[in-house]
């Protein structure tokens, strides 16, 4: 079932963003293997670490 949600999702982004002509995203989502979304997803606290530490970065700078 995880994986017919997984593939369900990544059709809805595909159509969602080629609507938009962002095809760059498209290209790079569409060759995600859903092991690599699995390990995204458990990595997604270091991604959010290190954009709030950019914008606090960024904040104190101006």
């Amino acid at each position: 079932m995880k994986r017919i949600k997984f593939w369900l999702e990544k059709f809805e982004f595909m159509f969602y963003f080629a609507r938009k002509r962002e095809w760059m995203l498209v290209s790079e989502e569409w060759k995600m293997t859903y092991e690599e979304m699995v390990d995204a997803e458990l990595n997604s606290y270091k991604i959010y670490r290190e954009a709030c530490r950019r914008l606090l970065k960024a904040a104190e700078e101006n």
